[in-house]
Formats: C-alpha cells, structure tokens, sequence
C-alpha cells in the first residue's frame, strides 16, 4: 500500500535522512523514531506531498505519489494528517470543522458518529476556538479520519492528551483504523504509544 524507497532529505547543508526504506501493506502501522531535528516529521510531509524528498520515491499503491494528481486532491482523497500545530477553521464549530472535510472528499462519512467515537459529541457546536489544546487534538484526530483515508500520517497526536484520555483515544484510533484497513505512519516520542504493541514496522532516524 505504501512503500518508500531509499527516501534522503537535506535542510540547507545539513543532512536530515538519507537512505529511509520501508513498506507498509493496508492495514500495517509503523512508527517514526528518533531525537528530534532528525527530520521524522519532514519524512511525513514528503509522503503527503507537503515537501518534496532531495532523492529516492515514495509510492502508493503501485505508482509515485507524484504521478497520482495534484498534491491537494491526493491528500483529500487517500491521507488523513494529524499536524503538531493543530490546523482547525477557527470560525467553526467541532461539527462544521469535520463536516467541511467530509463534504469536500465526498466521503459520505457518518460525522457524529466519529464525534461520538472520540467523545466530541457533547460539543459538537462549540466554536473551535473555545477548546483546550486537548479537546482540539481530538478534534484533530476525528478529522484526519473524515474522508476514510487509506493512510494516516500522525504527528505527535497525543501530546497534549493525559494519560486516561491517550489510553482511550488511542484504543479508539486503533479500533477504527483495524475496522476499515486503514494503515497509520506515527511520529511520537510517547512511551505509551512506543510499547503500544500495535507497529508491525519501527523506523529509526539517526
């Protein structure tokens, strides 16, 4: 379903990864390892078409990422992203900023049930500005979920979680991703995530 090959990224003069190879079939998990500025969250942006890799390919499915449409309608119609920097439409409510994403892909995803499975139901209508960095981050989540992605690409996504709400958030996130044979590429230095038992592939970046 993905497969990179032999990726290599520089930053100016100073070398991010080079050489970073792996394969995910649908429904595999891997995690992004390694100190930070290594260049583990410019490998998620590569495979998103966000930035463009110095060398090497990333293929999805059997053909380059670069050869499957403009970058933006690639995104919309098979990756789901959870950023660090939470980007959600300040001027909506929790609902409207997933409803936006689902009309968008056309995904005929059922909003309010993913609300429910993230525990967002209670306030759906609330603007988005009014959240704690928690609440949004499982907005965040519940979002990169809406167009039924084939692939999520995870950023630090429980970050700003306590430990009951990153427990339950991510057995939630793995119970949906097993349900629809949806692969996930994490970034994250969380020890609970880390020993989670649910990465058939762990990458570490020197």
């Amino acid at each position: 379903m993905l497969r990179v090959e032999k990726a290599t990224k520089s930053f100016g003069d100073r070398r991010l990864f080079e050489g970073v190879s792996f394969q995910l079939d649908a429904g595999e998990h891997a995690l992004i390892q390694g100190v930070s500025g290594v260049g583990k969250s410019t490998l998620l942006n590569c495979i998103a078409r966000l930035e463009r890799l110095d060398s090497g390919e990333v293929f999805f499915g059997s053909e380059a990422i670069e050869k499957l449409g403009p970058a933006a309608q690639f995104r919309l119609q098979n990756i789901g992203m959870v950023f660090q920097e939470i980007h959600l439409v300040e001027s909506l409510s929790v609902w409207q900023n997933l409803d936006l994403l689902a009309r968008a892909s056309r995904s005929g995803a059922d909003v309010g049930k993913l609300l429910d499975v993230f525990g967002l139901s209670s306030f759906a209508q609330k603007s988005v500005r009014l959240l704690s960095r928690g609440e949004r981050q499982r907005v965040g989540i519940a979002r990169a979920l809406v167009n039924l992605p084939k692939l999520v690409l995870a950023d630090e996504p429980t970050s700003s979680l306590d430990p009951e709400r990153r427990t339950e958030c991510l057995s939630r996130l793995w119970e949906w991703c097993s349900s629809h044979n949806t692969s996930v590429v994490m970034v994250s230095h969380d020890l609970m995530v880390m020993e989670s038992g649910v990465f058939s592939h762990k990458i570490a970046l020197p």
